[in-house]
Parts: C-alpha cells; structure tokens; sequence
C-alpha cells in the first residue's frame, strides 16, 4: 500500500516510515507543498497528516480535506499533540478515519493503519457489490434475443467470454452479469476491474495491465498495481478489443500463454488469478482474416461468444426500458405521454441503441422537472417528429426551390426524411412487387427498407 505522511517533523517522520516501510510504500511530506505534489503525482492508498503544522499559509485539516477531494474512499489518520475533543469531532467530521495522540508509539501506529485499511477495504467491496448489482440490472427487457443472451452469460459459468454487440448496446452490464453469476457460484463478491483498449500503445498497457515499480521511469515515485492484481481471483474486462494494436496483442497472447507477469521496472514473475472477459463492436473474425487481429489470440478470450441484440432488433423492450431510465434519472416513476413512446418507435436507432436511449429519457427528465407529466414538447429535437408533420403538410416546389433555406429551419434528418418518404411512396406506387424483390431492386436489404418505411408510416403489408 501506498501511504503519504505529512508531518514536519523530520524525527516523526522517520519514526513513522521506520515503522510502517515493512508491508507499506512510505511517502515523505515535510510541508503542504510537498504533500501537494505527491497528491498529484503518487497513486496513495492512505495518508497520516499532522494537524500542527507551523505553516502560517495552510494546516492539516486543509491537507485532509484535499486529500479527500481525491480519494474519497481512503482513509485518513490525523495526529496531533492537542488533546481537545472539539478538534478531534471537526477531523471526523471532515473525512478522517482516526485520530492518534502524540507521543504514540509504532505498534499504536501500525494497528491503526491496518484497521483504517481494512475498513477501506471492506467498504469498497461492498461498494462494489452494490454497483454490480446496480450495473447487471440495466439489462432491461423480455424480448427473447435478449433473453438467449442472458441465458448464455449463465451457462458459459467462470470460462473467458467474448461479447459482441454494437457500441451502447450494453456488453458492460453483460460483463457485470457474468462476473456476479460466478460470485453467486463461489459464494462471494469477486473483483471487477476494467481497461479500455481504444488508442492504446504498447507501454501504457503494461502500465496499466501489470503495474510498475517505484522508479521505473520518471514520474513512477512510488510502486503501483496493475489491473490484473487488483482483480486477483475475480475478473478483468477489455473493452473494445478490437482496437488493440498487433503489438499489445502479441503482449496481450503472452501473458494469456502462461498468465505470468512483472511489473515495470522489475524482473520479480508473479502468477495472474483472474478470468479475462472481452468485448467489441467489431467482426473480430473478419479481422483475422484481413491480418488486422490474431487467430491465437481470438481463440484465447474466447472461449464463448456471446451476441448482444441491437436496440432496434428488440422495439418491444422499449417501453420498459423506458419507464425504467425514467425512474433511474426522475427518482420516481413519472406519468408520460405515450406519444413519446411512438416517437422512439419510429427512430432508428442505428449506433447509439441502449445507451442513447438512457440519454435521451435522462434529458427528458431534465427538460419536464417542472411539469408533474413528461409531455412530447420536452423531447430533445432529435427524437421529436413535430417537423416532420410540417414538413408533410408543407408545399412540395416550395420545400425543394429553396433547399438551402428549408435544410437550416427543418435540419437535415428531418429534410432527408421528407426527400426520403416522397421517392418510397413513388417506388411503391410505381413497382407493384415484394419488399424482398423491390429491396433487391433498390441495392438494399429488406430489413432496412421495412425499418424506412415503418419510420415513414408506410404500410407495409405485414
């Protein structure tokens, strides 16, 4: 564990390194400043500041309060030679785990900070549970795609899991989900540790992955755990694997091989425990195929893969996702215009699918806070199709003489859709043929010319 000591008393300070630099990482502070720099630069996992400084300019409390700031869930041990209770209830009441009287000794000390840890510690994996629990509950929904996915995470059990699906859909909740099935499995709550894999180089994985060593480069003052440490016997998801770089992939294989590593800066092995689970928005198999991702490695994260439907494959879950976001952002469930409901039937829903859809009811709860009902005016412009009955009832020479000046006042979706409506309607009232045969004909697929004309209120024939 990294610890910061702000004391500037250079006897104590040593005192307290002397006792603790066994099982901890010390960091020395002799005044605020230096505690300050530290703050930015050192990843702390607790810190024991002295309420008596002699700086005329700052005090320790000040130190505690930014210190806090940063990580609010690390503990703090404030010392001081004051015995005054009040002093000792403002400290608590400004975020210090405990309180220590001076002279104390080391073993006074050592008990303290192992406690304060301890706590930390169970605090956070409470926490943790409880936004697990949190995050798999966002996978709302009855639809049976949805359902089969569910009931994949399942039976795939602890094994490495590849999720599929495109961006917003939800594989971060997926991979919440299977990380809680196995913690029910084994009976307990197991870490979740996750890494981003968009623009990432070769140094700033293992960096991130296996962690480094005090002094491993210039800006490493003190020893820092990788990702898969802080997921021992739990599990690490990749998101958006995809974009992995061939050489973090050849890194990425290695360590899958033998599921060793070492922290920069150190040649010490050390033996992962931890499941790997994977996730991308793209056809990793093709990619194999062009030489953009490695065969070995494909077969490695996944030992099952798992597809996660689009939103606009499963329309009939929207009115529970819905009035499920709206009691997330509103903190109750808010009467609505059904209005709404069809005006998010008829979007497409093309890239931003789930998560959009949480982002367009969290601006309508926003945007309807002063209304006691959630009512088609406060729908972003997006999602409203009020221009578009505008524009239908508006004339056609019109509308097309002056492009320019209708693109600015209608916008661009909604003048696409008008051009877009007025060539299907005179498609199908020329070709008098299937969807399939006539979605041939236009160079399209059927689905998509179904899902157009659905959004244009065009019969379809179904």
């Amino acid at each position: 564990m990294n610890i910061l000591v702000l004391d500037d008393d250079r006897v104590i300070r040593d005192s307290i390194k002397s006792a603790l630099s066994e099982s901890h990482a010390v960091h020395l502070a002799a005044n605020f400043d230096e505690a300050v720099d530290l703050l930015e630069e050192a990843e702390l996992d607790a810190a024991i500041v002295d309420l008596d400084l002699k700086d005329k300019l700052h005090d320790g409390i000040e130190f505690l309060e930014l210190f806090k700031s940063r990580y609010p869930g690390n503990p703090v041990i404030v010392e001081s030679g004051r015995k005054d209770i009040p002093t000792v209830v403002n400290c608590i009441k400004k975020g210090a785990d405990d309180y220590i009287e001076k002279p104390f000794d080391a073993d006074t000390l050592k008990l303290k900070i192992d406690k304060v840890l301890s706590d930390s510690k169970k605090r956070r994996t409470l926490e943790r549970a409880l936004e697990k629990t949190s995050r798999a509950n966002q996978i709302v929904g009855i639809h049976p795609s949805l359902l089969k996915a569910k009931e994949a995470v399942e039976k795939a059990g602890n094994l490495r899991i590849l999720f599929y699906g495109e961006t917003g859909v939800g594989k971060t909740p997926f991979a919440w989900l299977s990380n809680q099935i196995v913690s029910h499995m084994e009976n307990q709550v197991r870490p979740f540790e996750q890494l981003n894999c968009a623009y990432l180089n070769k140094e700033y994985f293992k960096d991130e992955m296996f962690g480094h060593k005090k002094g491993a480069f210039t800006s490493a003052i003190g020893d820092k755990r990788g990702l898969v440490e802080l997921a021992k016997g739990g599990d690490l998801f990749l998101d958006e694997v995809g974009e992995m770089p061939l050489d973090v992939q050849a890194l990425f294989l290695t360590f899958l091989d033998n599921m060793e590593y070492s922290r920069l800066g150190d040649d010490q092995k050390r033996k992962a425990n931890v499941r790997i689970l994977c996730a991308t928005n793209r056809d990793l198999h093709k990619m194999v195929k062009e030489g953009t991702f490695r065969k070995d490695l494909l077969s490695r994260i996944a030992q099952v893969e798992i597809h996660i439907p689009p939103l606009r494959e499963r329309l009939s879950d929207l009115p529970l996702l819905f009035e499920h976001f709206v009691t997330e952002s509103a903190g109750f469930a808010k009467p609505y215009d059904p209005e709404i409901l069809r005006s998010f039937e008829k979007f497409t829903w093309e890239e931003g699918n789930v998560r959009e859809l949480r982002d367009a009811v969290s601006y309508l709860c926003i945007s309807s806070r002063d209304s006691e009902k959630i009512e088609l005016r406060h729908l972003s412009d997006d999602y409203r199709p009020i221009e578009a009955a505008e524009l239908a009832g508006a004339d056609s020479s019109a509308l097309e003489s002056n492009v320019v000046q209708n693109v600015f006042r209608y916008g661009l979706d909604c003048y696409l859709g008008h051009i877009e409506k007025k060539i299907l309607l005179a498609v199908l009232k020329e070709k008098k043929e299937s969807l399939e045969s006539l979605a041939h004909r236009l160079q399209t697929s059927k689905p998509t010319l179904y899902r157009r004309m659905k959004k244009h209120d065009i019969p379809t024939g179904d």
